[in-house]
């Protein structure tokens, strides 16, 4: 007796899934896109991966919505698929990052700015870079105060840069503040 296999239900790109709660995802570029390259088939083999993943990131780089789309896959803990440009491994790594964000740093930037080097854990690498380029610093001196080459720097900008953003967007703002000028 030979087994029917049924082919699995057709999943939307993650964004059009969320249409009806996220009236902002209503311009995403995946609407019309094959569901498969946002959600590669678990039992797909590695090359079928491997251009099914840039392909989407692609569409997602280019989408007026990635920010939302990306926001919502981290607040609604997406396990699967590629939401924003970004894998699920990937999301994971900025969700810690924006974590790292929130570490409270302050007495290793004082100890930094008077020119004291201190030694720092990998947990605050990030908030320090952050907050020391927020402050003006560029990339020669936080790589000397830091102990650290000028491209770790770089890329810890980078990868700070995206988790303040995604962080921002997640943390509701207070509505009764008066708008800057």
């Amino acid at each position: 007796m030979t087994a029917v296999r049924t082919p699995p239900a057709r999943r939307l790109p993650a964004p059009v899934a969320a249409l009806e709660q996220q009236p902002e995802l209503m311009d995403a570029a995946c609407r019309d896109a094959d569901p498969e390259l946002f959600f590669p088939d678990l039992g797909a083999n590695a090359r079928q991966k491997r251009t099914a993943v840039p392909s989407a990131k692609e569409i997602c780089y280019a989408c007026p919505a990635q920010t939302a789309c990306l926001v919502l896959s981290l607040t609604r803990g997406e396990l699967e698929g590629i939401w924003g440009g970004r894998t699920p491994r990937e999301r994971r790594t900025l969700m810690r990052d924006t974590v790292a964000l929130r570490r409270d740093v302050r007495h290793r930037i004082d100890a930094l700015e008077r020119g004291i080097r201190v030694p720092l854990r990998a947990n605050d690498f990030l908030a320090v870079v952050h907050e020391l380029t927020l402050r003006g610093w560029d990339t020669e001196r936080l790589a000397h105060a830091t102990g650290v080459g000028p491209d770790t720097v770089v890329r810890a900008r980078a990868r700070a840069s995206l988790a303040a953003a995604v962080r921002d967007a997640m943390e509701p703002r207070n509505r009764s503040e008066p708008a800057a000028a």
